[in-house]
């Protein structure tokens, strides 16, 4: 019985530990405004930094990521789209980590501020670039999205990243 005993509690620890694991994960974070040291930063590289997974990656990151319903609200009732475009510029670090994040060219601040959260939470999935060894680059893209309304309890949105 005692033997019994013991192995729940085991089982239940072990569970536990793991729920924190995941936890400390979810708010991982691979970020900082700014690069550390006075390392150069290359804007040509040979290999470009990128995504983990590349494109259609990011594209995934962000669709699954980018909570749309928060730019809703800004509907007028005779609207019928929404859209909006966010140039994004930010260092990827030898160590795939990133920084000195700046959003551009958005028409509404909650499009940037939502973009900023999450490509932030995007920081720790990017590879570092380089020629034959890896480098502190800049890395740029846009986010082009459209939000239509074709129905009163129906929208639709549309996204495109275009890598620059």
């Amino acid at each position: 019985m005692t033997k019994y005993l013991f192995s729940i509690i085991l089982a239940c620890g072990l569970i536990i530990q793991t729920g924190c694991l995941q936890n400390s994960n979810e708010t991982k974070s691979c970020y900082s405004d700014n690069l550390s040291g006075k390392e150069k930063v290359f804007t040509k590289m040979l290999d470009k930094p990128h995504f983990a997974g590349g494109h259609d990656s990011l594209v995934s990151f962000l669709s699954a990521n980018i909570n749309f319903e928060k730019f809703t609200g800004g509907f007028f009732w005779d609207e019928k789209t929404y859209s909006d475009t966010a140039r994004i510029k930010f260092i990827v670090n030898k160590q795939g980590g990133i920084s000195a994040l700046s959003i551009e060219t958005t028409k509404k601040k909650r499009f940037a501020d939502e973009v900023t959260r999450v490509i932030k939470k995007s920081s720790c999935n990017w590879v570092a670039g380089g020629s034959g060894e890896l480098v502190n680059g800049w890395h740029r893209f846009d986010i082009y999205y459209s939000i239509e309304k074709p129905s009163e309890n129906e929208l639709k949105t549309t996204m495109t990243v275009n890598e620059l």
